[in-house]
């Protein structure tokens, strides 16, 4: 699938977006250095935190084709996501979106650092939608549901997160028992 279908799903300004992606790269980046001598967490799960914040800022606030006149926030929840409308359904893509600031979460250390980012990013969605009910012209609608499913791809990244370092630390483990030598 194109770049420019994926835009097309999500409704957005592909400008905007792709200058939103540039910043946050770049942030992403100069970060990286002062988070790996300041929190003492390697420097790729740094860049790879700003990286996905800068994801999520450019796939959900740029401006979008319809626009609303008034701030208003659906509060109701209507269940799973479902797959009828497809594999990209708006819920799937609302869960999938927080998946890599999860995983990345997971990376950084040492673990007081994790849990204070893994505090900043459950308040993500909620910024994101707090921002969508404050800019109605911008075309975008606060949605409770929209921030559950950010808030349940996270818990789902942070899972995936834990998962791969298991198996990394099952994987050392194994080697250090074949070869004998400590790392």
């Amino acid at each position: 699938m194109s770049p420019q279908t994926w835009f097309s799903v999500l409704d957005i300004d592909l400008v905007w977006a792709i200058t939103i992606l540039v910043i946050f790269s770049i942030a992403a980046v100069l970060i990286s250095g002062y988070g790996r001598r300041t929190w003492a967490s390697p420097s790729w799960a740094v860049a790879a935190c700003v990286a996905s914040v800068g994801l999520i800022v450019a796939l959900t606030l740029p401006p979008t084709s319809s626009s609303f006149t008034e701030s208003w926030c659906s509060t109701t929840i209507t269940g799973l996501p479902s797959l009828s409308g497809g594999l990209l359904t708006h819920d799937l893509l609302n869960i999938a979106l927080l998946i890599p600031l999860g995983v990345s979460v997971t990376f950084l250390r040492p673990t007081r650092t994790a849990l204070v980012a893994g505090a900043i990013a459950i308040t993500v969605p909620l910024f994101v939608e707090w921002v969508q009910y404050l800019t109605p012209g911008n075309g975008h609608s606060c949605s409770l549901q929209d921030a559950a499913l950010n808030v349940i791809g996270l818990v789902l990244g942070i899972l995936g997160g834990v998962l791969i370092q298991l198996v990394m630390h099952l994987a050392s483990r194994r080697d250090t028992r074949r070869t004998g030598t400590y790392t």
